[in-house]
This record gives structure tokens, sequence and C-alpha cells, in this order.
């Protein structure tokens, strides 16, 4: 068939599944304009890709598998505004993710199916290394095993991921263009649509897959591996070639039937292969010669070739196209019938809700719409009464603060980008309580709020599952539960910063940290003289950081209880944990005294670094700086290093301050008098007391050199981040609430004995 032959038939198509959807759908009626409706329906229309699952990664006990969800591999779909194939690229910093990081997993993109054809979530999806990652968790009930069956004996591991495209910019066959910083080129004879942001909505378990760059986690073939095979495989990849052109030709021909072949189920593209198989074999030339066998022709038993008889398929097709037009009736169906009761239970006026049923909007956009309207236009929503600030806002920041000021965080609720005071805003609230608050929270999110506790309670909790978790009530309390471990975490003073490193590291695998000495240093250059080459000897430390972590719980109990002690307090003395960590790690390698690179002690004789029967004294202050100021480097020359900080437990402080900041130092003994006329080792070192060391020795002190100069200690963490963080996560089906981890990944290591010494009475 000829390219323009080809373009009339789509045309026809289209045509014809146009004038069939007016007819059949009064919303798209007032759409006369065939550009406008196509725009619609590709708004409207929620793509699909497949993926598959990282084998490797299933856990039996916890019913999951990673996979991954997509790619920015190039994916041909369909443009409903040309009715015609596009390549599309999704851009992995578009994507926006709901803030649970968590969708729903359907079976084959039966979201009209309801809860019954839920399999279970597709949760912490995350974006790693150019590929949408996340793990599929099957749930519990029967209906999810057979597929969990499946998937762990290997026989299923494709999923299809359902995203709906926002924003994106198109490129015309063969054309280039840039953008976000990248060159992208279109083929030569498809346009390329690149999606700058796009939203993921859903997850489904499908038999086939088509991402070719998603792939098992598990697969431990590469590109490479294959290479020396490939001779051998030339035959299975024609094969492999002229099965994706009979299934290219086949899309197309469902897409000139008004078909989308993404979205069509298992069934009923079985069905409709067996149509085009019985339309090809009608329309194909007879080139064999007569001489051969006729092919049977006569149908099986008990069955009807639909090829023979242009009616019968005629008929099929129509059948399995109102089947498809049933699927998508019954579904628009539901979303109207949500938006029509969500419209009703907050008073919205009937013009409004039919506005946006008219206008095909999601439940989530209508949602969005009616919000608008309420903070627009009405001081009240429904029948319970809406909460209004002077300046007829009250936003998730403003109860936010309001729990912050109960819980007397003033210092925690800071000036707004225009420079408005937030805590007046906020102090009006101050007193309602967590109850108050979960109506607030369903109130903001335009949902209905229902009278009783109980009803209250589960709907606030529930908001995250239903697509509202920027207003939901876990959303609120953990941001506030967020700010109060900060608050705990920056008051705990972190003496250890004064005479340690800080550093980054980018895994959980072990570090090293090298020091090297040069061996011969500066030499004389004579006239017309040569430079030699230095050499330097190299001396490392090894270490690794590790995650530690605390988790806590908000349920219904604290909820009716108004304990916003668990909201807060909780969370302030979890911060102060963390914030104590890494003191506790580094002051535990000066009292530990570890194994350093070169197999010996950190403090020990060998190191001229531990000073026995040197109680804290004048004499002794001074002996120990001397003794550190003649240490030496691996070539033996002396590194010229002096003591910054002097480190002492608490009983000690007292002492070390007299010794330094006293202008005069009294002897004592038979006849008291004044040595000289100052004192002499007055702010040449600066105390630091740490309490932790109370726990070791009272009469124990250290000496160390600064930091900046020289290695001393390093803390490390994951990526930099040195403050905690926060997650929320559902608790299990029997408890109602939700529960939120908190975690630091951080670890310390001594790098040189030569800028530390320890002294003991």
């Amino acid at each position: 068939m000829s390219n323009k032959n080809r373009k009339k038939r789509r045309s026809k198509g289209r045509k014809r599944v146009i004038e069939q959807l007016r007819s059949e759908n009064a919303q798209l009626k007032n759409t006369p304009d065939d550009e406008k409706l196509a725009e619609e329906m590709q708004q409207r229309n929620l793509t699909t890709r497949q993926f598959s699952v990282r084998a490797q990664t299933l856990d039996e006990k916890e019913r999951t598998v990673e996979a991954v969800i997509a790619t920015e591999e190039r994916v041909v779909v369909l443009d409903w505004r040309r009715w015609e194939p596009i390549e599309e690229i999704l851009r992995m910093d578009g994507v926006v993710l709901p803030d649970s990081r968590q969708v729903p997993m359907f079976d084959t993109h039966m979201r009209w199916g309801g809860t019954a054809s839920v399999m279970g979530s597709t949760r912490d999806i995350h974006v790693e290394g150019g590929k949408l990652v996340g793990t599929n968790h099957f749930s519990s009930r029967q209906a999810s095993e057979e597929a969990w069956t499946l998937v762990r004996e290997g026989h299923l591991t494709d999923n299809s991921i359902g995203y709906r495209v926002l924003d994106y910019e198109k490129i015309e066959p063969g054309e280039t263009a840039t953008i976000g910083g990248r060159k992208y080129t279109a083929s030569p004879k498809m346009a390329l649509r690149v999606a700058t942001e796009w939203e993921v909505i859903e997850n489904s378990i499908c038999p086939i897959g088509a991402d070719r760059t998603a792939k098992n986690r598990g697969d431990q073939h590469t590109e490479q591996d294959r290479k020396p095979n490939q001779k051998q495989n030339q035959n299975h990849f024609q094969v492999h070639k002229k099965q994706e052109k009979r299934t290219m030709k086949f899309n197309e021909w469902l897409k000139e039937r008004g078909f989308d072949p993404e979205t069509i189920s298992e069934e009923q593209r079985a069905s409709l292969e067996e149509l085009y198989k019985a339309e090809q074999s009608r329309s194909e030339p007879e080139t064999e010669p007569k001489t051969k066998t006729k092919k049977k022709t006569e149908p099986e038993q008990g069955s009807r070739s639909a090829g023979e008889d242009p009616a019968a398929m005629r008929e099929a097709i129509k059948a399995e196209m109102e089947a498809v037009r049933e699927q998508e009736r019954a579904e628009r169906a539901r979303v109207d019938e949500q938006i029509r009761k969500l419209g009703e239970e907050v008073g919205i006026e009937q013009s409004l809700i039919d506005d946006a049923i008219h206008g095909g909007k999601t439940v989530e956009g209508a949602q969005r719409y009616f919000l608008e309207k309420i903070r627009s236009d009405r001081p009240e929503v429904g029948s319970a009464p809406a909460i209004i600030s002077r300046d007829n806002t009250v936003n998730r920041e403003v109860i936010e603060d309001a729990m912050l000021l109960r819980a007397g965080y003033e210092d925690q609720v800071v000036e707004d980008s225009n420079g408005e005071k937030r805590a007046d805003k906020a102090d009006r609230f101050r007193d309602m309580s967590v109850l108050e608050i979960a109506r607030q929270s369903l109130r903001m999110a335009g949902q209905p709020v229902p009278y009783g506790t109980e009803e209250v309670i589960r709907a606030a909790f529930e908001m995250d599952m239903r697509g509202f978790s920027n207003y939901s009530l876990s959303t609120m309390l953990g941001n506030v539960a967020n700010k109060s471990l900060l608050r705990g975490y920056e008051l705990v003073k972190k003496t250890w910063q004064a005479w340690c490193t800080t550093g980054s590291v980018s895994d959980f695998k072990e570090v090293t940290r090298n020091r090297f000495t040069l061996q011969d240093g500066f030499q004389e250059v004579k006239n017309g003289g040569r430079i030699d080459h230095t050499t330097a000897t190299e001396e490392a430390e090894k270490y690794s950081i590790t995650t530690y972590a605390q988790m806590f719980a908000i349920t219904r109990n604290d909820i009716i209880n108004d304990d916003l002690n668990q909201f807060t307090k909780v969370p302030m003395h979890m911060g102060r944990d963390a914030g104590l960590l890494a003191g506790k790690l580094v002051y535990a390698i000066l009292t530990g005294n570890p194994k350093m690179g070169d197999g010996k002690s950190l403090f020990v004789s060998g190191h001229s670094n531990l000073n026995t029967s040197t109680g804290l004294t004048m004499d002794n202050l001074k002996s120990s700086i001397t003794t550190f100021e003649k240490q030496t480097d691996k070539g033996s020359r002396n590194i010229r290093l002096s003591p910054k900080y002097i480190i002492v437990p608490s009983a000690l402080y007292w002492t070390a301050k007299e010794l330094l900041q006293s202008t005069l130092i009294v002897a004592t003994g038979s006849t008291d008098a004044v040595k000289g006329n100052k004192n002499v080792v007055a702010g040449e070192v600066e105390p630091i007391k740490e309490p932790i060391l109370n726990d070791d020795s009272a009469t124990t002190w250290y000496l160390a050199a600064d930091p900046s100069e020289a290695d001393t200690v390093e803390v490390a963490y994951l990526n930099g981040k040195q403050t905690p963080t926060v997650e929320k996560f559902p608790m299990t089906p029997d408890v109602l609430g939700v529960q939120y981890r908190a975690y630091l990944d951080v670890g310390a290591k001594a790098l040189d004995w030569r800028t530390l010494q320890k002294n003991t009475a």
C-alpha cells in the first residue's frame, strides 16, 4: 500500500472514530473542531508503557520485587491530534511523582474494575541512573495470589506503567531540536514528542513487555557477553525483526479502526489478531504455484473462520470496538459520578459540577477546580465551619506553624518570603486540637468532612491513598515531626566540629584516605644545576559509613487523646539522639583506641602520643605540648605541628580553664609564691569540655592539632547530608495510623596519630 493510500485510509479511520465518539458521548458534541477534540482526547487518555521486573530482587517473605518502571528509550505511542503513531521520550528530570512515592498496581490496566482489580502497589518510586525504578508489593488477598505465583515462578516478568503527559515539545520528522540542554533528532518518517513533564498514575501486571532498555535487574548478561554469539543468533535476530514488523503492521491496522494498541486488553488483542490475520489472508495475492497442495479452508470443529465471512468479520470488529467503548463509557460514568458526589458533598454549585464533568476532568482535576472556586468565591464549604484568616487563606503551612507554636517551638516559625511574620497568622489557630486539624486537612483538599470522630480520623489518614498527599493529615504531622526532629538535632552542641573534619562519601563501601610524605623536601639548586624528582611514601586509613535509624508512629489513639507530644517531643528527642550520634562515634575513637593503618593502636608509645602518669598540671601540660611538637613524618623529619585544643571531661574543665585563662599561677608548697609575673601557657591551647568522656575517665585528657592544618579525625556522611532524613510510610492494615522513620548515614575514622595525644593520670 502506498503512503498516499495509507494516509487516506488513516484519515477515513480517524473521521469514522471521531464521529462515533461524538454520537456516543454528549460531552464531545460541543467540540466541533476535530483538532480540539483530538487534543482533549490526548489529554484525557492515559498512556502506558511496559517494563520488566528485576528477578533477583524478589523477596518471597515480603512479597516484593523491584522493577525498572520507565526509561528514556523511544517508544511509539498514538498522537491523537495527527491520528498516527509518534515516537515519545520521557525525560526522567520531568517526572511528577506522588508525595508518597506510591501508586496502585492493577491487573492489565483494569482501572474501571474497582478494588477487585488491584493487585497491590508500587512503592519507593525514584529515578536511578536515568531510569525510573520502584518496588512492586503484592497484596496478600486471594485475587493477587495467582499473579504473585506467576511472578515468583518466573512466568510473568513484565509490568506496564500508566502515565499522563502534562507538557511536551514536539519535533517534526527529520528535524533536530535542543530541549533542556540536550539535543534530540526525530526519525525521518516519524515525529518525536519529548515529554518534559509527565505524571505517574498507576502500574499494571501484564504478560508482554515493550521497552527494550527496561530489563530484569537479575539479568547478568551484558551486551559484551552477547557479542561472541551474534553470528550463531543471526537467524533468531532476523526472525525477531520480522515479528516486530508484523506487530507494527497490526498496530497500524488497530489504529485505523480506532483502537489504541497500548490500552486494549490481552483478550481483545488476541481476538482482533485473529480478525487481522483473516483479513490479510483474503487480501494477499496468490503467488504460489497452482500445483501446490491447497490449504485447508474448512473451519475446525466447533468454530468458524471470520476470514471466510466478511459479514461475520465486520460483526466481530464491531463487537470488539463496542466492548472497548463500553469500558470507556463505564470508566467515564464512574469518574463523573465521583465528581458529582464530591461536588454535592462539599456544597459546590451544580453549574460548576456540570462544567467539571462536561470538561472531561479527572477526579483529581475536579478536586483542584472545586478547591480554587471555594477559595476565591466562598467563605465556607459544606456543613462544617471553615477556618478563615485575615487574608482569607488557611493553608497547610499555617496549620503546621500553629502546631509548632502550640508545642512551644516559636523559633521554628520564621518570616515568609514576603517578610510577613508567619507566627501572626498561625497564632490564632494554636489551640486547635489534632482532631480539628484532621477536619481542616479534609476541607483544604475539598473532601467531604464526616461528622463522627472515627470517620474523620479514617478519612484523614486515607487521603494519601486517594491522591491528596499534599493536604493529608499524615503529611502535615510528618512535616511538624521533621521540624521538631531538626530542632532537636540543631540544639545539640557538637564539640567535635572544632577539632575534626567532615567529609562526604557516595556509598557504603570501604573508602581509603591516603597520607603522603615527600622523602626529600625542597633541595638547593645551584646555578645551572638540575632539579631532582621527589619521591613520596604513602600511608592509608580505611573505613566505611553505617546507617543509624529510629522509628515512631502516630495512631488513632494519639489523635483522639490530642497527644501533641507524640508529634513534637518524641521527634525532638530523636533529633537530639541523631545530633549526639557523630560525637559518640568520634569520642569512641579517643577512648576505644582503635587500630590504625600500620597495625598499631591509635595511642601507643610507638607513636609517641601516649603519656602515662600525667595528670593535668602546669608542668605536665608544658611537657605534653613539647612532646607533641617533636612528632616526625615517615622520613623522620619534624612536622612542626603544635596542638590547638585540649579536650577534657567535665571534672577537668575548671582545672584547664584555671591553667589557660589565669593571668598568674600561684605555686603552693611549704611557702606560697608567685612563679614569675605571667601565666606562660595562657591561651596556648583552647579548652573543649565533652561530657561523653566522663563515662571513660575523669582524669584523662587529650591534645589535638588544628584540623585545617593537618588531618585528625574525619566524620563522613552519605552524599554530604549531615541532617537526619524523615520518611513516612503506611502501617499494617490492622492499625489505623502512619509511621515515620528517621535515619542518618555516618561514619568516623582517625586519619593520623601524629595530630592527637592522650594523657592519663
